[in-house]
């Protein structure tokens, strides 16, 4: 009986040291996490975030002839600008905000030959 209690005790000693530690904040930050426009936002909300996070990364993808420009919609350029912006922060949850309107997403938005990757960190 009392070998059975040997694995439950180094179990915790586990789960407090990456409790302690930030291990498991750390394992969060690998898994991946993209900044998307809320689907409520209004256009003109959408035509700012994609102005704003344009003037600080290449949107050049969702221009014409880009390969997120289709569906040429405001939500969709936007989401794609947004991305970038916040990914290219770090992803500081802040740098997805853009007054309310960004939402964080687990499921990669990716579609066809328009890939929301990132292109590193700007510290």
């Amino acid at each position: 009986m009392a070998n059975l209690t040997l694995p439950f005790r180094i179990c915790f000693l586990l789960l407090c040291f990456f409790s302690a530690s930030g291990g498991f904040s750390k394992m969060v930050n690998v898994q991946g996490i993209w900044c998307v426009a809320n689907p409520g936002a209004d256009i003109s909300a959408l035509l700012i975030n994609l102005d704003y996070a344009c003037g600080h990364i290449d949107c050049d993808p969702v221009r014409p002839g880009g390969s997120c420009f289709y569906p040429d919609t405001y939500i969709d350029h936007a989401s794609f600008a947004m991305n970038l912006y916040f990914q290219s922060n770090c992803r500081n949850l802040s740098s997805c905000g853009f007054r309310e309107t960004g939402q964080i997403v687990t499921r990669d938005p990716s579609y066809g030959n328009c890939i929301y990757g990132h292109n590193g960190c700007r510290l």
